[in-house]
C-alpha cells in the first residue's frame, strides 16, 4: 500500500489535449474491450474533455464520474 502512491505509468500536464488523454486511458479501455481500444479511447477522451469544467480543473472531482 505504501508503494502505490509513488507508482505511475503516465503523467499529463494538459488534460484538455485529446491525444494525450487518449494515450492515458487506452490501457484501461484495452483491459475491458481488447481490439477496440484505439477507437473507444478516442471517443471517451473526447467525451471527457466536453464534460470537464472550463478554466481551472482543480475543482474537478472524480467522484462525479460514473460508469
Amino acid at each position: 500500500m505504501e508503494l502505490l502512491d509513488g507508482l505511475e505509468g503516465y503523467t499529463s500536464t494538459n488534460l484538455k489535449d485529446q491525444a494525450e488523454l487518449t494515450r492515458l486511458i487506452k490501457s484501461t479501455v484495452a483491459s475491458k474491450q481488447f481490439g477496440l481500444e484505439d477507437y473507444l479511447a478516442g471517443l471517451i477522451a473526447q467525451a471527457s474533455i466536453y464534460a470537464m469544467p472550463a478554466g481551472n480543473i482543480g475543482g474537478f472531482s472524480t467522484e462525479n464520474i460514473r460508469v
